[in-house]
């Protein structure tokens, strides 16, 4: 085989080189025509003048003199230039060959780079297996914070890679593969990390988008090359990240070239319960689990499926204890007060929380980072960075702080119906003049008919506190997302959670569509229509409220919740 490419290589040079002599060549073949006419002519002469003249001798001696002399010239001119011409080909070929050899590799190097082909499909370093011993590994399950019960899900994988013998010692099997699922940041990567950390096993690490190439079957031979590197360095954990682009679901449309790489995975997978792949764990993580192909994810391949939430209220406060340790704060920080206010936030949101914290105290030459920084970061990551440059117009102002009182107001006045009011502001930031925030006391996993309705009540709140103020014709556009807010939580009680009395108890969605589409829309501006006649009335009740709220806000810009009740006091009502 590696001869064969050799005398290939040589063959391409050469008639790269014979390409160049082509000329020469047609014009000798013209010369050596040239030339058997001109016999031919000087012969039919000879023979004509013999015939006429058949008593004159001399006259043909001389006649035959000539022609022979003439043959004679034609014929060595002819060999000279067609023996020059070879030479001249002959050394353009020469001097041809050497120039492509001098750039070209030799055949040790054409052997080694088609060897190197075969075992590694791809060139690229940034596709390369990243292989790390386990003495290299210093990540364990405490500098993973909160995912208790992922870290007891995987705590079997860890025994069995310690230890295979005991852990079978009544004929169990451990999990040959793990799917580590969930939103973004949760903390797939960092957990099958730890989890090799913890078994003091190798990690070997790909990414699932590595395995897409141009080429048909280089993808699967990068999972072989992967299996194989696995158990050169059993006992190990197989981390594939993104496994969704790897083991994509297979459709019967797909041609049958685009479905090798994941076969491949599919046949590897199969192998790891056999002598050859004792001591392979694989790990897979995912964003979209729906995207994996359904024969990825059955029993023998990968077995378990775990997910990964968002932190709740205590895992918060572990993740930033562990990311606070690391930089200066002040006294008055306290991760719970930070967890409180960051709902909703991974444990990525939170890193880069405290990180944005401390680059706004670096630029206000501060010695420590204080709650006001967390504050402003939380509000720069939500909202967008700070517009100082926009040039507000004092009439925009002060409808931006009728309609964000408006809001505030609102969610004031009905208490526990909602959700405890945090800050408010008339500070631009990104694409907003303003903004409302309301905090929960604690993580809610369920949602009550009341608190929807004040929800809708709160959102409606801003629009409907310019209309009182500034009357129908002076609203502005600043109520849009408030109303898309609105629509999709009265959309949602309506066709999921059974809040119309008309739909009644069905779910209309997906594949179950059942009401007809006009009667949904009826339901849902039934609702807006009530949550706005209810919202309006309790605004107009407490009209000297909101102008109250509306000044203090064009006087501080911003307001929190105990300036807030300072300002408005404690009583509270619902709808």
């Amino acid at each position: 085989m590696t001869r064969n490419l050799v005398i290939v290589s040589i063959a391409t040079q050469v008639s790269k080189a014979s390409s160049t002599i082509m000329p020469q060549i047609i014009i000798a073949a013209l010369l050596m025509a040239f030339l058997l006419w001109g016999y031919n002519t000087l012969n039919k002469t000879f023979m004509a003048t013999n015939a006429v003249d058949t008593n004159s001798a001399p006259k043909t001696n001389i006649f035959a003199v000539k022609r022979l002399v003439m043959i004679v010239v034609l014929f060595l001119g002819c060999y000279a230039f067609i023996g020059f011409t070879a030479r001249e080909a002959k050394n353009e070929i020469v001097d041809e060959i050497r120039q492509e050899s001098s750039l070209a590799p030799s055949e040790n190097e054409i052997i080694s780079n088609y060897e190197q082909s075969r075992a590694y499909p791809s060139n690229d370093k940034s596709k390369a297996i990243r292989v790390i011993p386990p003495n290299e590994i210093t990540t364990k399950f405490k500098d993973v914070a909160g995912l208790q019960e992922a870290k007891e899900e995987v705590q079997d994988i860890v025994s069995f890679l310690q230890d295979p013998e005991a852990f079978g010692r009544l004929g169990a099997k451990s999990p040959k593969g793990i799917l580590l699922y969930g939103e973004p940041g949760t903390g797939k990567t960092l957990l099958a990390r730890a989890i090799a950390g913890e078994a003091k096993v190798t990690f070997i690490s790909v990414a699932g988008a590595e395995f897409d190439e141009e080429f048909v079957g280089v993808g699967a031979a990068r999972v072989r090359q992967l299996f194989e590197v696995a158990r050169q360095n059993a006992p190990c954990i197989i981390f594939i990240d993104e496994i969704d682009a790897l083991a994509h679901k297979r459709h019967a449309h797909d041609p049958a070239w685009s479905a090798q790489t994941v076969n491949q995975l599919l046949a590897e997978m199969d192998g790891l319960d056999t002598n050859r792949n004792n001591g392979i764990v694989v790990i897979g993580a995912s964003n979209r689990m729906d995207a994996i192909d359904a024969a990825v994810l059955r029993p023998g391949r990968l077995d378990r499926h775990i997910k990964l939430d968002i932190p709740t209220l205590s895992e918060r406060e572990q993740v930033l204890n562990i990311y606070l340790q690391k930089v200066k704060i002040s006294t008055q920080v306290k991760a719970n007060n930070i967890a409180k206010i960051t709902t909703g936030f991974s444990s990525a949101d939170l890193a880069n929380l405290v990180n944005e914290a401390a680059i706004l105290a670096t630029k206000a030459n501060k010695k420590y980072i204080d709650i006001q920084d967390f504050d402003a970061a939380k509000d720069r990551i939500i909202l967008g960075s700070k517009r100082d440059a926009l040039n507000i117009t004092p009439k925009t102002k002060k409808v931006t702080a009728y309609h964000e009182a408006g809001h505030a107001l609102a969610g004031y006045l009905l208490g526990s119906n909602h959700q405890p009011l945090y800050k408010v502001t008339i500070t631009p930031r990104g694409p907003s003049l303003g903004h409302t925030s309301f905090e929960p006391s604690a993580d809610q996993y369920s949602v009550s008919l009341q608190q929807l309705e004040a929800m809708i009540a709160t959102q409606l709140a801003g629009r409907i506190a310019e209309e009182l103020v500034f009357g129908e014709q002076n609203i502005t556009t600043g109520a849009e997302s408030d109303l898309q807010h609105a629509t999709d939580l009265a959309y949602n009680m309506v066709t999921r959670w059974g809040y119309s009395k008309r739909v009644g108890l069905i779910y209309n969605g997906n594949d179950h569509n059942i009401i007809p589409q006009e009667i949904i829309e009826q339901e849902v501006q039934a609702i807006i229509q009530k949550s706005y006649v209810q919202t309006k009335e309790l605004l107009i009740k407490n009209r000297h409220k909101l102008d109250k709220l509306a000044a203090a806000l064009l006087e501080h810009e911003t307001l929190d919740a105990k300036q807030i009740t300072q300002l408005l006091g404690s009583s509270t009502i619902g709808l």
